[in-house]
């Protein structure tokens, strides 16, 4: 895939570039046909992929938090390790996985501490992180 970027002239290496044009195209190709089948116009999403810088070590700290707890507050899971797709469970686990599992765990001190924090803090961002 490297190689496509570099050749691109659209995209020359930025991969956010290349994953959000393709996942618009596929939204906006079932956003036609779903308004095409129930006759009807407009937008069906409501645009969520806000991006903000992550300056400073307290809004990275919540940003991980704010990402895992997602999952209970939306009510997918009451446990985080429950969700076989989250980030939690394979910065936990053994299995092979291109995270950067030992960053993240020397972010946080320890696996035990990474868990602990988990535990104990709500889902709120950090109001430098807010956008």
């Amino acid at each position: 895939m490297e190689k496509q970027l570099i050749e691109h002239p659209k995209y020359k290496l930025d991969v956010h570039k290349l994953i959000m044009q393709e996942l618009s195209n596929l939204l906006n190709s079932y956003a036609k046909a779903y308004n095409k089948t129930y006759q009807r116009k407009g937008a069906l999403w409501i645009d969520y992929t806000k991006r903000f810088s992550i300056d400073s070590d307290s809004c990275l700290t919540s940003v991980i938090n704010y990402i895992h707890q997602n999952l209970i507050k939306h009510g997918f899971v009451s446990n985080l390790a429950d969700w076989k797709y989250s980030s939690y469970g394979s910065i936990l686990s053994d299995r092979p996985t291109l995270l950067s599992r030992n960053d993240v765990i020397d972010w946080f001190g320890s696996t035990d501490e990474f868990k602990n924090f988990h535990r104990c803090r709500a889902i709120k961002l950090h109001e430098d992180c807010e956008y």
